[in-house]
């Protein structure tokens, strides 16, 4: 499933938040969602699946690169299964919230195969600064391949 959406949501006192209908009910087998830090000072909260997927990418890339052994002590070491309750919520560990800057208002963000939790004051402050570069972004990320990319991948340019 591909998640998208931006749901405002408040951070309860147990740090408790309720998550999307939508996302709830695409997860038809799971119980909860694995918690784990992501870029730009925010949460990600994958299936199990979406981590399998990346866990998959980590070990394909060589584990004698210290960034590849960096990444994977700060990602899996602060990563954390976060079990639905009754109501639908799912507890973020303490030190995962002070770590995203969550305060009471945050923002759940549907990006692709997984979801983002953001401080709403951050997550505003970001799309005020990127918002204006979409087009460019788009062009970056999906233009053709340039003709040295193209021949090392044995493709080929026009």
């Amino acid at each position: 499933m591909i998640y998208t959406g931006t749901y405002h949501r408040t951070l309860d006192e147990k740090l408790r938040v309720l998550m999307p209908k939508r996302l709830r009910s695409s997860l038809v087998e799971e119980v909860g969602l694995y918690l784990t830090p992501g870029t730009d000072r925010c949460l990600e909260l994958h299936t199990d699946e979406s981590l399998q997927e990346l866990a998959n990418r980590t070990q394909q890339t060589k584990t004698s690169n210290q960034n590849v052994r960096s990444f994977g002590r700060l990602f899996y070491a602060r990563a954390s299964f976060c079990e639905f309750d009754k109501q639908n919520r799912i507890r973020i560990p303490k030190e995962s919230a002070v770590w995203a800057g969550l305060e009471k208002e945050i923002v759940l963000v549907g990006v692709g195969f997984n979801w983002e939790i953001w401080n709403l004051t951050a997550w505003e402050a970001y799309l005020a600064q990127n918002s204006d570069s979409f087009d460019g972004l788009v062009n970056q990320t999906f233009s053709p391949l340039e003709p040295s990319e193209a021949s090392a991948s044995g493709g080929t340019t026009k």
